[in-house]
């Protein structure tokens, strides 16, 4: 990793009335990462063109599809901004596409999940009246993908609505609240730019940012599922079970632990190192770049 912490810029955008429905309402740009999900895509970018708050833009970055994906995309030609890359990993294509985005709140989306009509409004109120939120999160629906049939399951342990302050906690190796996936995300732009680029050697970039969000910057938290999530047999966290599910957390702890490092949080680092540590136990296998990672606190034979 890096070595370095890293220290957030302060916020520098500030809410505009371009593109919003009124004084202090900032623009909200739509960022997608895609990889051969065409089935999926049309869907999602149909849920955010139909925003009851349009969009100030949707970025879409096509990390080297080989299946009918550019087509889609070819089909909302001037809706929405199309960038064709080759293969080079999620991170280079969530930097990419925060990058590009122009709005003073860039909210992200999977190319396999909905927005429901009301997010971007509900953001968009959330950010101008909470000035000193760097980031606003919501809560998801899951659903099978492919008939939208709502798939029960427990909300994230301590994600209640109103503002989170989680700087202190964090730095001393606790984290109270657990978190949604990608599509429940937005930051101000100016922040989540501080926080670029996303290291190519992290698994799950959302992990990343959120860990570094919670760590270094104050938000906030609607407790409207504002989105849905879609299952299917390409979900490979939210759908394991058991042993495979376990596993697949530790390799999770992996991401959130560099971030920690990353922003000085070693406390919580410490912490996350040691849960990986027990988690093997569970069917992971560390890399010798997951071990460099770790910063040494694993000692495995």
């Amino acid at each position: 990793m890096t070595g370095s912490p890293i220290v957030p810029t302060a916020p520098a955008v500030v809410p505009t009335a371009a593109g919003g429905t009124g004084p202090g309402v900032p623009t909200i740009s739509v960022a997608i990462i895609n990889r051969d999900y065409g089935r999926y895509l049309g869907g999602a970018l149909e849920s955010v063109l139909s925003q009851t708050h349009p969009a100030h833009e949707v970025v879409v970055v096509d990390d080297g599809s080989s299946d009918d994906s550019r087509e889609v995309l070819a089909g909302f030609a001037g809706r929405v901004t199309s960038i064709l890359t080759g293969r080079r990993g999620k991170g280079a294509a969530t930097t990419t596409a925060v990058l590009a985005c122009s709005g003073d709140v860039v909210a992200l989306l999977d190319a396999d999940d909905l927005a429901l009509p009301e997010r971007l409004a509900r953001l968009a109120a959330a950010y101008a009246e909470q000035p000193g939120a760097q980031w606003v999160w919501h809560g998801l629906e899951h659903v099978e993908r492919e008939g939208l049939r709502p798939v029960p399951h427990e909300p994230p342990s301590g994600f209640t609505p109103g503002p989170h302050d989680l700087r202190a906690a964090l730095s001393r190796g606790r984290l109270p609240m657990a978190t949604p996936a990608t599509s429940a995300l937005s930051w101000r732009a100016g922040f989540l730019r501080s926080l670029l680029p996303l290291p190519d050697a992290v698994r799950s970039q959302d992990n990343y940012l959120k860990a570094l969000s919670m760590g270094l910057a104050p938000g906030y938290v609607l407790g409207e599922v504002l989105a849905q999530q879609g299952l299917h047999g390409a979900n490979a966290y939210t759908t394991a079970t058991g042993r495979h599910r376990r596993a697949l957390a530790a390799q999770r702890g992996l991401d959130l632990a560099p971030a920690l490092h990353d922003a000085g949080l070693t406390a919580l680092h410490r912490r996350y190192a040691a849960d990986v540590a027990v988690a093997t136990a569970g069917g992971l296998r560390l890399t010798a770049q997951d071990r460099s990672v770790l910063g040494g606190q694993l000692r495995l034979a």
